[in-house]
């Protein structure tokens, strides 16, 4: 078994999803149609739509994340099992994976999520105690990092080598 960190193993992780190798997004990735909400809202600022269409929108995108999401071994929240896109990583004895836990890319639209729903919430004078809930699993999303080998962005939550570096 290769260890991926945090005890996550990759047979770990593909005995709970079958990757297409075709695929190229996650299957919770209809979590970023919340953006276009509040874009919405933020360029006409109608409250009306905040309140009607988009916040229950990202609320309920927020509640799936909260739900989804596990604890690892260090305290942070992550997504399991998650890929990049866009790119494979390659493990010390020579195989090339998608399939991790916590691509940056995930880690990412969280934040942006829930950092959403926290400013519609207070706009919307609304849901105190969700605010409260997400601000808590915010502070445990694990950091975003900058990568030895190539001085970028970590695409993944290990330091990987890149099957495609620079892609």
């Amino acid at each position: 078994k290769f260890d991926l960190g945090s005890g996550i193993t990759m047979e770990l992780l593909d005995s709970f999803y079958y990757y297409n190798e075709s695929a190229s997004e996650n299957d919770y990735s209809v979590c970023t149609l919340f953006s276009y909400g509040d874009y919405h809202y933020l360029f006409t600022g109608d409250t009306e739509y905040l309140r009607n269409v988009a916040y229950p929108c990202m609320k309920e995108s927020a509640e799936f994340m909260l739900s989804f999401m596990i604890e690892d071994s260090e305290g942070h929240l992550v997504t399991a099992p998650s890929n990049s896109p866009e790119n494979s990583f390659r493990l010390p004895n020579g195989s090339s994976h998608k399939l991790t836990y916590s691509a940056t890319m995930d880690v990412e639209i969280t934040m942006e999520l829930f950092n959403a729903c926290i400013k519609a919430a207070g706009i919307l004078g609304t849901d105190k105690e969700f605010c409260e809930k997400l601000n808590a699993a915010y502070a445990k999303l694990p950091p975003l990092k900058v990568g030895k080998r190539y001085d970028t962005i970590q695409e993944w939550i290990n330091d990987y080598e890149e099957v495609e570096p620079g892609h």
